[in-house]
């Protein structure tokens, strides 16, 4: 594990060691944390992209990055933040402050070979960068950065949005995970109200074509 360590580094090359020094004590997991500021984030991309260059076929991204390649949020910061209260007796103490962090956990060898033999494998699902206040509340906005290397901002609105998914993500900070894919359900739910469309058109044929043979025969 290293913590606020690269930003304070001021050579490229010292850095490049240092994580490649760290990468080759790790067994399991390697975890680096920096400052959430754009700073600390273009440190810990560039020790992203040496492990990805470098770390070999065994190398994979645990979190938060659902994928491996290019960020989609270079040049713009991706943090997360914990809350905590500050020691002391003074007036500062007695409320909380917000600690703003960027971090990346890479594993040696598939992370899922710690999971049980039994639990059967969930897709990558993307990964919130962000929650943004929505005026049309209760609707959420997020960026969400998709296993394609793409970062796109969603909106969440409560009636269009599974109920138990939709309090899940209420509750979610920047750094969980949105258990949620793309939907491809409307194209399938348009096709079957064509056909369910085609089958009342020929039922409503069949009878009125009854009702004209009964007119015409109650003539004879």
């Amino acid at each position: 594990m290293s913590g606020y360590v690269l930003l304070e580094v001021a050579g490229e090359l010292e850095r490049r060691k240092i994580v490649e020094n760290l990468w080759q004590r790790t067994n399991g997991f390697l975890v680096l944390i920096e400052e959430g500021t754009k700073a600390g984030f273009a440190a810990l991309l560039e020790a992203r992209d040496r492990l990805i260059k470098t770390g070999g076929d065994d190398m994979q991204i645990f979190a938060p990055c659902p994928h491996l390649l290019q960020c989609g949020k270079a040049g713009m910061t991706c943090s997360s933040g914990v809350k905590y209260y500050q020691l002391g007796l003074t007036k500062d103490a007695a409320y909380p402050s917000t600690e703003k962090f960027s971090y990346l956990v890479v594993s040696r060898g598939d992370w899922r070979r710690f999971a049980s033999p039994d639990e059967v494998a969930e897709p990558v699902f993307p990964r919130i960068v962000s929650t943004l206040p929505n005026p049309r509340a209760p609707a959420l906005d997020m960026d969400l950065c998709l296993p394609n290397g793409d970062c796109e901002r969603v909106t969440f609105s409560r009636t269009g949005t599974d109920r138990t998914l939709f309090f899940f993500l209420k509750n979610s900070a920047a750094g969980d995970i949105a258990p949620c894919l793309r939907s491809t359900e409307d194209s399938v739910d348009a096709e079957d109200d064509d056909v369910d469309d085609g089958e009342e058109v020929v039922e409503e044929e069949a009878e009125n074509s009854v009702e004209d043979e009964e007119e015409e025969g109650g003539r004879r």
